[in-house]
């Protein structure tokens, strides 16, 4: 994945389904904390109606009369009206009737009913008014009901409940419009409503791998996990009765994300799944008595219903690019079932994708993809982002939960809690998982994670410890939550919260860190909205244009809008992480012992940290210190590790905000997300047919088909170039230029050397620095001394390797880094630091990386990430030379000494001075002057003690990062800086 080479749009192709045999029931639900509900099999609801009891109305058989809310209190609709009667809701189930898919309140004569939509006029009686408010606006319930052909999957109404002034029960909707509006006095009275899947009868069955493709012309980044069919089919294999004149469910896309070990490597990779799952007739004869039993297929209304069973196809791959492949899956279903017969089969299609359509690059930052003469996918080339990429989308998350929403669900996050997403619709579940996942940035998730969770593993709720979960909320059509587990509702925005975590909110965090953070994201909901009113202009106009003509440019510009909207989204929370943890740096305890132990307390000052905050807060920054994930943090913090690159961006981000609260300078753009110059569109035209197929052969398709390994080998050679020269020659038609993109992506250079590797955000920052020097000619002419001693350092590498006595070299390696802090002063670059500390982990130097540490602390420069994980590793991983201990002992035995004899001097002239004695008149004024040269010492000696103890106050870490034996086995001398305090040779 480093190079462009390495790097591939998707790693495999599968299809996941009902297995051919050996058919194993599935157990839906295994949640034993969980409480099953009451209802759980209850059939949706098809009728509602009003009743009045103080005219002695009763319901009807049938009917469920709502008479107490959901905490215990009473349900009149009336609730609260003087001298107005008592009127209840009645709601009716059953399956000889067609199901409500929605309910309302109408404000009659000041709204108008929408067209498929029914009012209750009158009461169950028949013969008095149904006007749920008597004394106020004339108001009716209203509702809606399925029609005959809707989807057999269609989303119901399944529960109905009364709220007032409490909160909606979890997973309900609230109607926000009250009963009694109008009215002098009463309470206000809401109507609540869930919504299920409408699910008949149906078989859950273990779903299995029916079919895949992997490419044969590379070796595969990662295996196949071996419960990949359970994420691709979540809610199991079905065998579902529907009755002959329902719609066929349109295909549902989802997205999950899963974590495989590289096979080339120890590395963890995240891997982003995309997948399509529809449904296909099943042969009726292949049922048997049994399951023709339990789909009874002849109890609805007499008619023989028709067996279906769902599959999903799905691709994986190693970058999220989830709208891409949403298209593409979706035409190859569009395929597999049109009446048309195809030129080229399915199976090239796959082939195209996964070997033919090169990575995007910066020569060719956009491709298109044509599929037919009307289909098209195109991909932009990933931002080089100092975050991580991932499968967030940060717009979904805002506009779901809103400000208050996010900034609470990021406080359970922050502390590690129990944290339960669900939602009835997959794809948002893995992208809201995922941007709360970010947001946490620079701190990741250590717990378990599974953003889209499948129903047979919804026993991790019983796990005693916290989680990350996403799951469908069918799940909650037959339990309740568990009592310890916060649950969002993202089709509501509704967050669940026990007893025991209600003190766990937005009020422990600092009061200015959470208003800069609300002003941002309320800022930002007008740009959401504002996106989404360009995007569905966009689709409007493709939809209107003719096939013939182009919307690629209108795509990617689309595709940039988004992009700024998630990035000034990220950049928010970015900036709320960074003024939280304001100054930590000066809390890290360097390794200063080859006895010292690389855990939390020994690398960190947590006690000191957390003392360092606002008291009315500190109850909140306990409860992060004790998360895996801050412990994580430091340790990554404190060595080499994959993430020094973010880590040393972050601590930029935290200097910068940290400047803007002191002095008021702008933060300006932390995420300065870099776009490609060119805009050159690599065009690749559609696959063509198998070179080995006879000429005129065409495939038509009845049902997503079983994989003909055989289609999937390549075209001749001659076709391949030829297919490459005219998507060379397209390239600049869409773009506007004139130049030229080829398939290999220009020349290929070597990487540069690990040793003078500069993350993306030093190389800006050096850019600005070396702009604001230029304006200063002695300022300019230090920085170029600086930078040419910076060069030479690159080479050190290599000269030490030619060299016998390597530590000598290192020695004069820092005799000159000491000479280059007197020319240059603060102009050091920390690149020729880093070097040293490099070179003295590998050649076994421990005690000289600390003195590089001191030179750097000595200028007040602290140490970025990159650095100072590479000095802890050269002092922890090697051995301490015992002879050069040795010396250092008797050199502070012989400093020791040689301070008490110096002491003792010093007072025994202090108390010459202090005997008065008679001199003569010729020598008064040499002794005068002996007086004043005294007093003007001390004074300066008491100058040095008062800033000695300042920064001595500044670090009061050194105390802990130098026990006993670490003083014992290094010099005395003391050198602080910016919160760095280490043990060095003077």
């Amino acid at each position: 994945m480093n190079t462009m080479e390495d790097r591939h749009i998707a790693e495999h192709f599968v299809v996941a389904g009902l297995p051919l045999e050996n058919l194993e029931p599935l157990e839906e639900f295994n949640c034993d904390g969980a409480t099953l509900k009451t209802n759980h099999s209850h059939p949706p609801i098809t009728d509602v109606g009003i009743i009045n009891t103080t005219l002695g109305e009763v319901a009807p058989d049938g009917y469920t009369v709502v008479t107490h809310t959901e905490t215990g209190g009473s349900a009149n609709l009336n609730l609260g009206v003087f001298r107005a009667p008592e009127m209840y809701l009645c709601f009716k189930r059953g399956t000889r009737q067609l199901p409500l898919t929605d309910i309302g309140v109408l404000y009659d004569g000041r709204e108008n009913v929408l067209a498929d939509s029914q009012v209750v006029q009158f009461t169950l009686s028949g013969n008095n008014s149904a006007n749920i408010n008597p004394s106020g606006y004339t108001t009716y319930i209203t509702y809606r009901r399925a029609t005959p052909d809707a989807e057999c999957n269609e989303l119901v109404v399944s529960d109905i409940c009364i709220k007032n002034k409490e909160p909606a029960p979890h997973s309900y909707c609230t109607i926000d419009k009250n009963i009694n509006k109008g009215s002098v006095v009463g309470a206000e009275v809401n109507v609540c409503y869930r919504k299920s899947v409408n699910r008949r009868n149906y078989i859950a069955y273990k779903p299995a791998l029916l079919d895949q493709y992997s490419p044969v012309s590379r070796k595969a980044s990662f295996m196949l996990p071996s419960d990949l069919a359970l994420f691709c089919v979540p809610m199991g294999a079905m065998l579902e009765s529907w009755p002959p004149a329902t719609t066929m469910p349109r295909p549902v896309f989802s997205t999950f994300v899963l974590t495989v070990t590289s096979p080339q490597s120890d590395q963890v990779d995240k891997v982003y799944c995309a997948g399509v799952t529809f449904y296909e007739k099943y042969d009726y004869k292949k049922l048997t008595d049994e399951q023709k039993a339990q789909l009874k297929l002849d109890q609805h209304f007499g008619v023989h219903n028709i067996v279906y069973s769902n599959k999903s196809i799905c691709l994986l791959s190693l970058w999220p690019f989830f709208d891409t492949f949403e298209r593409f899956l979706l035409y190859l279903h569009k395929m597999a079932y049109s009446s048309q017969p195809h030129t080229v089969p399915i199976e090239r299609y796959v082939w195209h994708l996964l070997e033919s359509v090169p990575f995007p690059s910066p020569r060719r930052p956009r491709i298109l993809v044509e599929l037919s003469a009307t289909d098209k996918i195109t991909l932009a080339q990933p931002e080089d982002s100092p975050i991580a990429l991932s499968g967030a989308k940060f717009r979904e998350l805002v506009s779901l939960l809103r400000p208050t929403g996010c900034i609470q669900l990021l406080v359970f996050a922050l502390t590690e809690q129990k944290v339960l997403l669900h939602s009835l619709r997959p794809a948002v579940l893995t992208a809201a998982a995922e941007a709360l996942a970010m947001i946490m940035f620079p701190f990741h998730w250590q717990c378990p994670y599974i953003p889209l969770c499948p129903l047979v593993l919804s026993s991790f709720l019983n796990a005693p410890i916290p989680f990350l979960l996403g799951l469908d909320s069918r799940f909650f059509d037959m339990y309740h939550p568990p009592y310890d587990v916060i649950c969002v509702d993202l089709d509501t925005g509704a967050i669940s919260i026990p007893e025991d975590k209600r003190l766990i909110n937005e009020k422990m965090l600092p009061r200015r860190c959470v208003k800069t953070l609300r002003l941002a994201l309320d800022g930002l909901c007008g740009d959401i909205y504002k996106f989404e009113k360009e995007r569905e202009k966009h689709e409007k106009e493709r939809l209107k244009m003719a096939p013939e003509e182009s919307t690629v440019d209108a795509d990617f510009k689309i595709k940039k809008m988004e992009k700024e909207v998630e990035v000034d989204i990220q950049e928010a929370f970015l900036i709320f992480t960074a003024s939280l943890l304001h100054g930590y740096s000066n809390f890290l305890q360097p390794i200063v012992s080859k006895n010292t132990s690389p855990d939390t307390a020994t690398l960190f000052d947590v006690d000191g940290f957390v003392k360092s905050r606002e008291r009315s807060y500190q109850k909140f920054y306990h409860l992060l210190v004790n998360t895996q994930m801050f412990s994580k943090f430091i340790e990554e913090r404190s060595f080499v590790s994959n993430k020094d690159d973010s880590l040393a961006f972050f601590d930029m981000c935290v200097d910068r905000v940290a400047a803007h609260a002191a002095t008021g300078e702008p933060i300006g753009r932390l995420l300065e997300v870099e776009t490609s110059s060119s805009e050159h569109t690599f065009f690749l035209p559609p696959p063509e047919p198998p070179p080995h197929v006879p000429a005129g052969t065409t495939w038509k398709y009845n049902g997503f088909p079983t994989l003909d390994k055989t289609l999937f080998c390549p075209s001749s050679p001659t076709r391949e170039v030829g297919a490459s020269q005219s998507s060379k020659l397209s390239a600049s038609g869409d773009g506007g230029s004139s130049g030229k993109t080829g398939a290999g992506g220009g020349p290929q250079h070597p990487p540069p050397s690990p040793m003078a590797r500069r993350s993306k955000q030093e190389i800006r920052t050096a850019q600005k620095h070396a702009n604001k020097q230029a304006q200063s000619p002695l300022a300019w002419a230090k920085f170029l001394v600086s930078t040419a001693y910076s060069v030479w350092f690159t080479q050190l590498s290599s000269f030490a390797l030619t060299q016998q006595h390597r530590g000598r070299v290192l020695q004069l390696a820092y005799k000159v880094l000491l000479h280059i802090q007197k020319l240059a002063q603060h102009n050091t670059d920390e690149v020729s630091y880093r070097i040293m500390m490099q070179l003295c982990g590998m050649h076994g130097q421990p005690v000289l990386a600390v003195q590089v540490l001191c030179a750097m602390t000595s200028l007040g420069i602290t140490p970025n990430a990159i650095t100072y994980g590479y000095y802890n590793r050269a002092v922890l991983e090697n051995k301490w030379t015992h002879s050069t201990l040795y010396w250092n002992k008797l050199r502070n035995v012989v400093s020791g000494v040689a301070a008490f004899k110096s002491s003792g001097q010093d007072r025994a002239d202090r108390r010459k001075l202090a005997t008065p004695q008679p001199t003569p008149k010729h020598k008064q004024q040499p002794k005068q002057q002996q007086q004043l040269h005294t007093q003007a010492q001390q004074q300066k000696g008491g100058s040095g003690s008062s800033h000695a103890s300042l920064d001595s106050s500044r670090s009061g870490n050194i105390a802990k990062a130098a026990d006993k034996s670490s003083v014992e086995e290094m010099s005395p001398a003391l050198v602080t800086g910016s919160g760095y305090g280490v043990i060095c040779d003077g």
